[in-house]
């Protein structure tokens, strides 16, 4: 069940597994306001396990729309552009944990 992120009352709820959990939790509030102050959207998580239509949604739409390919590498998951144009996104690699 997705739970709805209050961006005045700041909680940790969710990131109880977080070895830092209070410096953690403003950044589900800053994207809650974030998303209510521009697009008048009520701003909900839930844990990845149980989100596996979207999570493979925004896959799709990753790969289809900006060629980027999100794949687990040991513990980590990495995107990374499969293009060799000369963009400077080209090259670009994150880490997503």
């Amino acid at each position: 069940m997705p739970s709805t992120v209050d961006f005045n009352t700041v909680s940790t709820v969710g990131l109880e597994s977080s070895p830092v959990p209070a410096a953690l939790a403003g950044l589900p509030a800053n994207e809650a306001r974030y998303f209510k102050n521009k697009f008048d959207h009520v701003f909900t998580v839930e844990p990845a396990s149980k989100a596996k239509s979207t999570i493979d949604w925004v896959h799709r739409i990753l790969k289809e729309e900006r060629d980027i390919v999100i794949r687990l590498v040991g513990s980590k998951r990495r995107a990374s552009r499969s293009t060799t144009s000369e963009s400077p996104l080209s090259s670009t690699r994150a880490v997503c944990r």
